[in-house]
């Protein structure tokens, strides 16, 4: 069986309990949830079918329901197909739903943050954006592991400065299958120098925040809480006996902010 949500998410497994109020859905590693119907757009136990219409078009879909003129089908995004009959030319068969998704997804995000510069010690701001592509696991949809490139310009009352991070990116969301999702992100990497002062140096940057659906399943919007802490080189300064000495070394620059932004 596939549940089929009105966020457009669908999830595969076994129905222990419908009602009117309620439907349980064991998943296929075991896992039992219970949702609310009122989330709850179809259920269906035919398999993915890929059905040759007589315009020539293919679509793949699963059967919601037939009567004696008419095919109504639900697309793997949510989305109910009604044909004619006559229409359709023939079916060709029951494909994979594992395949039937596109697991390579983009990451687009924009972020803006308050923190520490670097020495003399004083308060900027940042700006950053960057892309990320990864995978997304498509069976639970929980995890998504991928690569990224950035550009950060930090600037303060004195200096500038501009960054170009590479980084690892891994994030968890909670209830993809819902219209909202919490979820947790990690990026690590290596930020270098674009222009400026102080050279680059490791970075880790951790986002907590809320994704929204936005009409088409692997299409969302989200909005998170960062923290990210920068590594750098630079002149560090330290007084003794009253008298300010210089020496080349790290500091970790130590940023918050707002991050939006799209997946694709």
């Amino acid at each position: 069986m596939r549940v089929f949500f009105n966020s457009g998410n669908s999830l595969p497994g076994v129905v222990k309990v419908q009602t009117e109020d309620v439907i349980v859905l064991t998943l296929d590693d075991g896992a039992t949830y219970q949702y609310p119907m009122s989330d709850i757009r179809a259920v269906v136990v035919d398999s993915l079918r890929r059905v040759r219409l007589s315009d020539k078009r293919v679509l793949k879909a699963y059967l919601l329901h037939e009567t004696a003129d008419k095919l109504v089908f639900i697309d793997p995004l949510g989305a109910v197909v009604q044909c004619d009959k006559q229409s359709v030319s023939r079916q060709v068969g029951v494909v994979d739903p594992a395949t039937s998704y596109q697991p390579v997804m983009l990451h687009l995000s924009f972020k803006g943050s308050v923190g520490s510069q670097p020495l003399p010690p004083i308060v900027g701001g940042a700006v950053e954006g960057d892309l990320a592509i990864g995978y997304r696991d498509m069976r639970r949809r929980h995890f998504f592991v991928g690569i990224g490139v950035g550009y950060d310009y930090r600037f303060n009352a004195l200096t500038s400065q501009q960054l170009l991070p590479l980084f690892a990116r891994m994030e968890y969301y909670f209830h993809p299958e819902r219209v909202w999702s919490p979820f947790f992100g990690v990026d690590a990497g290596y930020s270098f120098k674009l222009k400026g002062v102080d050279t680059g140096g490791a970075m880790c940057n951790l986002s907590l925040g809320m994704q929204r659906q936005v009409g088409v399943k692997h299409q969302t919007f989200f909005v998170a809480l960062f923290f990210k802490a920068q590594q750098c080189a630079t002149r560090v300064s330290e007084t003794i006996s009253d008298e300010v000495f210089y020496r080349d070394g790290h500091v970790s620059l130590l940023n918050a902010g707002l991050r939006l932004g799209f997946t694709l």
